[in-house]
């Protein structure tokens, strides 16, 4: 299990350090697990999914391509943030829990800016605990966030509802948000508290255009949390903003 440490201002704005430990001499893989899954959080930022109010920035996610320090056993890189939700460090510790390779998994990450001398241990989470520890939408939607009910299935699909047949242009710039919610979501970034990171698989499919006013998202094998959602809905919410007629997200 990896211990997660916060300091005061973790979220942003500014830069943050990212450290973590490991139990045992370092593997040549460790540097560039690290390495990518702190490039898939900042993507998945700049997208939106996971700004923590209404009108937050959330462009200037960044991770410096020559940042990584190696001393010892700890390996360390500092970020850019522009405003993130707590959760956004839950994600992280999960996608760096997801290999089957126990050496790659990191003992202790400590994650402020520079200067922070005050930490605090952010709690494993629960079932009870997941709807308020994951980021969660950062505003009132402006359009219905509904959920399909029926019998479970591993497969599941989003569907981005218009007002108004879908143009090229939405359909690319949507796309390009939701493939960073799934590149983070194929690497247990959203685990269900239930199992751990590395028995849950997730498989995105296309992203596409269903019919003349539907975007269809798919997700071939969804073995995660639900509230996976909720940042899905920020980054559609974030690309839409005011120029494009959406009128549902529906899951199914």
């Amino acid at each position: 299990m990896t211990e997660l440490w916060l300091g005061a201002g973790s979220e942003g704005p500014g830069e943050v350090r990212v450290d973590a430990e490991f139990a045992s001499m370092l593997v040549a893989e460790a540097e560039g697990h690290l390495a990518s899954c702190l490039r898939a959080l900042c993507l998945l930022g700049r997208c939106g999914g996971l700004r923590p109010y209404v009108g937050a920035p959330y462009t200037a996610f960044a991770v410096p391509a020559d940042a990584m320090a190696v001393v010892g056993t700890q390996l360390g890189a500092t970020i850019e943030v522009d405003a993130m939700q707590t959760g956004a460090w839950y994600i992280l510790r999960n996608m760096l829990e997801h290999p089957l390779d126990e050496a790659l998994r990191p003992v202790r990450v400590r994650a402020g800016p520079q200067a922070t001398r005050g930490w605090r241990e952010l709690a494993r989470m629960t079932e009870e605990s997941e709807d308020d520890d994951y980021p969660s939408p950062a505003t009132a939607l402006p359009w219905p966030l509904e959920f399909v009910d029926g019998s479970f299935s591993k497969s599941r699909r989003a569907l981005i509802e218009f007002g108004a047949e879908v143009r090229n242009e939405w359909f690319y710039a949507l796309r390009d948000g939701v493939r960073a919610w799934g590149d983070v979501l194929r690497r247990g970034g959203f685990a269900a508290p239930l199992d751990e990171p590395w028995d849950q698989d997730c498989v995105m499919g296309a992203v596409q255009i269903f019919d003349a006013w539907t975007i269809e998202c798919e997700v071939s094998c969804f073995e995660a949390s639900e509230t996976a959602w909720s940042v899905l809905a920020n980054i559609v919410d974030c690309y839409a903003g005011s120029m494009m007629p959406i009128d549902r997200l529906r899951i199914e």
